[in-house]
Order: C-alpha cells, then structure tokens, then sequence
C-alpha cells in the first residue's frame, strides 16, 4: 500500500498548481462546511457548484494518507480543490477537528 505523508509539501505535489490554488481559495472561503475524524478516517462535506457538494474521505495512517475517495464527478488526475481544501483545513486547524467515534 502507498501512503503519502501528511504535509503542506505533499499536497502540493499532488496536486495541480491549479487546483491547489483553488483548493486554498476553497479553505479560505470556509468551503469545507463538515470535517470529522472518525477513528482513522477524515471525513469532510465541501461546498461546490453541485447542489448536494461534495463528499471527502482521507484515510489516515500514522500522520500518511492511505487512501482518499470523492463523491462527485471528478476524474482528475492529480488531487482537485475539494481534497486540498480538506487536507489544508485539517493541516491549519487540527484542534478544531471533531472527533466522532466509530460506526460498528
């Protein structure tokens, strides 16, 4: 299994200088409107142009992401601006995350 560490760096290098620049601009607009951690996955609801938004798991790992899914239409090669409007609110603002317990 491939993990990428957890760090402002490996975000940019995954994705676009496009999309991470959108990404930013999606933090700072407080776009990311749900973001819990629920054992070892961040989960997280983005605003977007879609009516429903878009929907983020990050599996976590010793501080390196596993694995991330997005709900949505996106067939982006690299990491779009709703993965890095997630990864930087949890980077910038990790006391604020709330912790929920996990589903059985």
């Amino acid at each position: 299994m491939q993990t990428i560490p957890l760090t402002l760096d490996s975000v940019r290098e995954q994705s676009t200088a496009t999309s991470f620049q959108r990404g930013e601009s999606y933090y700072h607009e407080d776009a990311v409107i749900s973001l819990f951690l629920r054992g070892q996955n961040l989960e997280a609801k983005v605003a977007g142009s879609e009516h429903s938004g878009h929907q983020v798991t990050v599996k976590l790992a010793d501080n390196h992401i596993t694995l991330i899914d997005r709900t949505g239409s996106c067939d982006c090669d690299a990491w779009c601006k709703q993965i890095v409007a997630v990864l930087l609110a949890y980077l910038n603002e990790p006391n604020s995350i709330e912790k929920r317990l996990t589903l059985v």
